[in-house]
């Protein structure tokens, strides 16, 4: 009987240190992919896309003619491609990758890292429109 009882404190014991290892180990995984700070207003125009990069970025504007329904990747050096080489960290600036589209009735948006948001779209039907977007969505300009 004692030693049942040894074996239940051992047994209690293994299954706490874990669940602290699992928990401490997904705490660590969670702070890798957390959101990094910018500030981008997207502005459809007759010709393309233009984006203004306001906060955590290399760049300060991009120009760029997009085909509706075909799609361009943008992180925080500007325009990049799907394949991309990771660049190195840099504290002053954010770390983010989406892929930016035009649609028939206004603009899509799909993240691929440094952002709370999968998937945004705006309704877009009139020419030029603009949105802001940062690591949380979209969003107005304080």
């Amino acid at each position: 009987m004692r030693a049942a009882r040894q074996l239940t404190s051992v047994g209690v014991f293994g299954v706490v240190l874990i669940l602290t290892a699992f928990s401490n180990f997904n705490s660590v995984k969670i702070d890798e992919h957390k959101p990094s700070g910018f500030l981008i207003l997207i502005k459809n125009t007759d010709t393309g896309l233009e984006l203004v990069c306001e906060e955590g970025c290399a760049w300060k504007e991009l120009f760029f003619s997009l085909k509706r329904d075909k799609f361009q990747m943008v992180d925080q050096h500007g325009i990049t491609l799907k394949g991309r080489n990771q660049p190195s960290k840099d504290e002053n600036m954010s770390t983010f990758l989406f892929r930016i589209r035009k649609t028939k009735t206004g603009i899509n948006l799909e993240a691929k890292e440094g952002t709370s948001w999968t998937m945004l779209t705006f309704s877009c039907a009139d020419n030029p429109c603009s949105q802001y977007i940062d690591q949380n969505g979209m969003t107005t300009k304080e």
